[in-house]
């Protein structure tokens, strides 16, 4: 009796085991693609699928998968004619002698476009407040400054809003300021134009 509820046992915290792994197992499987992206753009990029010598591209949006590219027999395709800083889903169909296995590719992010409308006011004791437009997917913004308007423009602030105060600066001197934002995928996007200002 003892044997068969240890035997029980065993059988029980081993299929529990196998529950555990499976997951992170699957969710392995899935991630077998890279991308790049441009503000409107995203290559993307999958490893063979056993079976499968051509491939369809579908954009999945709103659970409504729309087929950009059949037959491919290269396993990459870009798409163009993005927005930036927006998250986007594919579907990756490997074509096989019977049926189809798919593999979900997502959320995929274009890089945020560079911010517009940077302005600088200049306050006595050295400090400049900045401002500029909110920009689409920004989180965070990256400040950068430098003392020549061709640079290097070196990384000052980071900030989750769209607006700066840089303080200790030298007065009568002028700075040069740009500003980028950051994607939700951690990825830097495009400078804005440069904006100069004298310190007071």
């Amino acid at each position: 009796m003892k044997s068969t509820k240890r035997t029980l046992g065993l059988l029980i915290a081993s299929l529990l085991i196998l529950t555990l792994l499976a997951a992170p197992l699957e969710a392995l499987a899935a991630k077998k693609y890279s991308y790049t992206a441009t503000t409107t753009s995203i290559k993307l990029s999958w490893n063979k699928i056993t079976g499968a010598t051509k491939y369809n591209i579908l954009l999945d949006m709103a659970s409504n998968p729309v087929t950009l590219k059949k037959n491919l027999t290269a396993r990459s395709y870009t798409k163009n004619k993005l927005s930036p800083g927006i998250a986007y889903y594919f579907i990756i169909e490997g074509k096989l002698k019977r049926g189809v296995k798919q593999v979900s590719a997502g959320p995929l992010y274009t890089l945020c476009a560079a911010p517009k409308g940077l302005s600088a006011q200049a306050y006595d004791g050295g400090t400049v407040d900045l401002i500029w437009n909110f920009t689409q997917g920004a989180d965070p913004y990256k400040v950068y400054m430098a003392t020549s308007s061709k640079g290097p423009f070196k990384l000052k602030k980071t900030e989750s809003s769209n607006k700066a105060s840089i303080s200790g600066l030298t007065p009568g001197k002028t700075y040069y300021f740009k500003v980028a934002a950051v994607n939700a995928n951690k990825k830097l996007g495009p400078l804005s134009k440069a904006v100069s200002v004298k310190a007071k």
